[in-house]
């Protein structure tokens, strides 16, 4: 229960508003400390203040979730206007499964070139988006778009820079080899 509490106010500040994206997950461990809570007046104390935290913080989110979230909305608008037939290959792929599009890991694409050959082979187009995640050097969506750009001839759709990192989307036209 004391771990359990430590995230709530740690991790969560007293908000859901903050983190929703897990908050589903921690339903079930939060009813039980609900249920500690009615017992403990001190566990009780300690929620209640925690109602105050979420007013202690700074309103505006950290510039790179702010980033985060304008690459999020970008994608939703291009995936609006992929067809069925369509693939995306992203580090967002699951954004993109969401909206209803097909789509591929870039690292995916990066460690089995033959199953995005295959794709490629497919009707339909074939979109590559190089997410914000893809500007922190060094890290695998860096090595993936690294890969990406080095290996096939892209065709630039869209390219926006906010907060200095750079989000593009590009039609991956063919292999150079």
């Amino acid at each position: 229960v004391v771990s359990l509490l430590t995230v709530y106010l740690l991790f969560y500040a007293g908000s859901f508003a903050i983190n929703p994206r897990y908050s589903i997950q921690l339903l079930a461990p939060l009813s039980a400390l609900a249920v500690t809570a009615t017992r403990s007046r001190i566990v009780l104390a300690i929620l209640a203040a925690s109602l105050i935290l979420p007013n202690l913080r700074s309103r505006e989110p950290e510039a790179y979730i702010q980033t985060l979230a304008a690459d999020h909305r970008l994608s939703e608008e291009f995936a609006a206007k992929v067809t069925a037939a369509d693939l995306v290959v992203t580090m967002e792929q699951e954004m993109y499964i969401n909206q209803g599009v097909r789509a591929m890991s870039s690292v995916l694409a990066s460690e089995r070139p033959q199953r995005l050959e295959e794709e490629l082979r497919k009707p339909g187009r074939v979109f590559y988006h190089a997410s914000a995640r893809t500007n922190v050097e060094g890290t695998q969506a860096w090595n993936a778009d690294q890969w990406v750009k080095s290996n096939y001839e892209l065709h630039l759709i869209d390219s926006r820079e906010i907060r200095g990192m750079r989000i593009e989307f590009y039609e991956l036209l063919e292999n150079f080899d």
